[in-house]
């Protein structure tokens, strides 16, 4: 995990968002124990610093104890290992590996739209890890549980845990990282789109899903 995700360098817009971190710092230092929320729905607009935020949580979690098993996805790649296994035949291998890890960190749930699938296999782990005091899962998304376009059991579910919504702060400095992060995106008819964080929101706005799941992996 490279050294610029640190949650000392988070710019907080106001006073919510400054107990929002400490809130986040306990978390971590009470990793695999006893936590206040096994769920913990982070959202807010592009540039609020949700992706930040995650892979500081990840790298504190992880690089701090070897023994840790902490997992990070962004959705796309979580879609990925999805139907890779299923393809492959090692569904249960990839549901093992969720299952041992002591936390999941899952950037962008915007991307499970229209995937009723991944929708299916995101709400197992939901269910697993609600019922564990010693688990944790972290998801961030750019609209608050209920204006999410999943299904309702599963915007219910995000909306029973710790939800924190993030403002974007003027203020804040933008790093010289951040203009170089783009995602890869197949549009409808085939093309290959390299979009930054902005462009990205964007088009998941205008077009409500992106790649859908393999046709047969809702049977």
């Amino acid at each position: 995990m490279k050294e610029r995700f640190d949650l000392n360098d988070f710019h907080c817009a106001d006073q919510d968002a400054e107990n929002d971190l400490a809130y986040l710092q306990k978390t971590i230092d009470t990793f695999n124990r006893n936590y206040d929320d096994t769920v913990i729905y982070i959202y807010g607009p592009s540039g609020a610093g949700k992706t930040f935020l995650l892979n500081s949580i990840y790298k504190a979690m992880a690089c701090g104890n070897s023994s840790n098993r902490v997992l990070l996805y962004r959705t796309p790649d979580f879609t990925d290992d999805m139907i890779n296994a299923l393809v492959e035949n090692s569904s249960t291998r990839f549901r093992e590996r969720l299952n041992r890890a002591d936390a999941i960190l899952i950037d962008d749930v915007d991307w499970m739209a229209g995937k009723p699938a991944t929708q299916d296999e995101f709400e197992r782990i939901l269910n697993s890890f609600w019922e564990s005091d010693s688990k944790l899962l972290i998801v961030t998304g750019s609209r608050s549980p209920d204006e999410l376009k999943l299904t309702e059991r599963l915007k219910n579910r995000l909306s029973w845990g710790k939800v924190i919504g993030l403002k974007k702060n003027q203020d804040r400095p933008k790093m010289p990282w951040e203009s170089q992060l783009h995602t890869t995106v197949i549009d409808e008819d085939g093309n290959m789109l390299s979009l930054g964080e902005s462009e990205l929101e964007k088009y998941i706005e205008m077009n409500g899903k992106l790649m859908d799941d393999l046709p047969n992996t809702d049977k």
